[in-house]
């Protein structure tokens, strides 16, 4: 569904009549914001980044789509394949589980990392190795009249009425509460929907094939993919 089908259909079910006068900028912030979420709830759109470790070297930009990390746990892979996984967890959790970490100069495999803006943190020096990173995907916003939803990914095109809904409600939560009610139960039966597709077609499958990650940039050019029916 395009930018241009959404408007249309979010207009039919408020009732506006054809050409009428409405904040395009505030509804199409709306659409983003929906759609965002929708993906955050059901992991829809997922992606996997792999992550090159240099022991002098602790933090490392995320890729430029990174959402959340879902249900997804990173990994750490050492040179000789030891692979351990990767606690997510905050800066200060880890001065409790692993005091004098900070003055710690010799190199070991990481067991913990964190976020902070955008940006990946590992405790102390690490052994050289490979982080990989499986994360779900920020999805593109919708800007011109021709842009898909959920990132042009023809499997979820039939749940994108419920971004539709989702602005539906948030338009009438004011004027008609009793409406915005009947438009939320629309928004959470797909989001339901939606939900129990991904888990039913190919939850936790295949991932396609990581990107390689440029340490000489702050963003490159990641892979995006959904759960695809078999």
């Amino acid at each position: 569904m395009t930018l241009e089908d959404l408007s249309e259909f979010i207009s039919d079910i408020l009732g506006e009549p054809q050409g009428m006068f409405h904040n395009i900028a505030r509804r199409r912030k709306l659409m983003n914001q929906a759609q965002t979420t929708m993906v955050r709830e059901t992991e829809a759109l997922v992606s996997e980044v792999e992550i090159p470790i240099e022991p002098k070297i602790t933090n490392y930009y995320l890729p430029g789509n990174f959402l959340t990390f879902g249900s997804y746990i990173p990994h750490f892979e050492s040179r000789n394949g030891t692979i351990t996984s990767l606690d997510i967890t905050h800066e200060r959790n880890i001065d409790v589980r692993n005091p004098g970490w900070r003055e710690n100069t010799n190199t070991s495999i990481p067991k913990f990392l964190w976020i902070t803006n955008q940006q990946l943190h590992i405790p102390g020096p690490a052994v050289e190795g490979t982080i990989r990173l499986p994360y779900v995907v920020n999805p593109t916003d919708l800007e011109r009249e021709q842009d898909e939803t959920f990132n042009g990914v023809s499997n979820l095109q039939e749940f994108a009425e419920g971004i539709g809904y989702s602005v539906a409600q948030k338009m009438r939560i004011g004027s008609a509460p009793q409406l915005a009610r009947e438009y939320q139960m629309q928004y959470e039966l797909i989001l339901r929907t939606l939900r129990n597709y991904i888990q039913t077609n190919g939850r936790r499958g295949i991932f396609i094939r990581p990107i390689p990650y440029d340490t000489r940039k702050e963003t490159y050019n990641d892979t995006i993919s959904a759960w695809k029916s078999t």
